[in-house]
């Protein structure tokens, strides 16, 4: 299959899609996350595991990855906590890094589910890795679930040999 360029496709036929993954938590856990974690510590599944998927994609395709994750907070004042996906190594485009998905969190309010995406643009025969990953905290605790139902990650590959 030779590429196609991205701008060339018909606008009355689907893209051609790839593999779609799911990673899930394993087990229904809580974890307390601070400012003491590192930025870019990937997350756990809750069974030993880490939240990560991969792929090598035979030729030029784009991957959408999208993680969710359920967060709450035991201190009764606003804090701030931010999740990422991070992408080893970095897309055709040099991204490695997704913008950071805020997660706003208070003991009065209950557990609250977010969601953030990315979009990358992959090269043929290369081996990436997406985790789903703590990016920032802006103090005090962040605790989130690891069940399998609030905890995941997927990705699609999209448009395989479209550049």
């Amino acid at each position: 299959m030779s590429p196609t360029n991205f701008g060339d496709l018909l606008p009355n036929v689907p893209m051609p899609n790839g593999a779609a993954q799911v990673k899930r938590g394993v087990a229904d856990s809580y974890t307390n996350y601070t400012s003491g974690n590192a930025a870019g510590t990937v997350f756990p599944d809750g069974s030993g595991g880490l939240m990560q998927i991969s792929v090598t994609p035979s030729m030029p395709c784009y991957w959408l990855t999208q993680g969710e994750m359920l967060w709450w907070s035991p201190d009764a004042i606003w804090s701030r906590g931010d999740y990422g996906l991070r992408l080893s190594p970095a897309d055709l485009d040099g991204r490695s890094a997704q913008a950071r998905t805020i997660a706003p969190v208070h003991a009065s309010v209950p557990w609250r589910r977010y969601s953030g995406c990315m979009m990358w643009r992959l090269a043929a025969n290369t081996a990436y890795t997406c985790s789903l990953t703590w990016e920032y905290s802006g103090g005090y605790n962040h605790q989130f679930s690891t069940a399998p139902v609030w905890h995941v990650l997927h990705g699609l590959l999209l448009a395989e040999g479209v550049v």
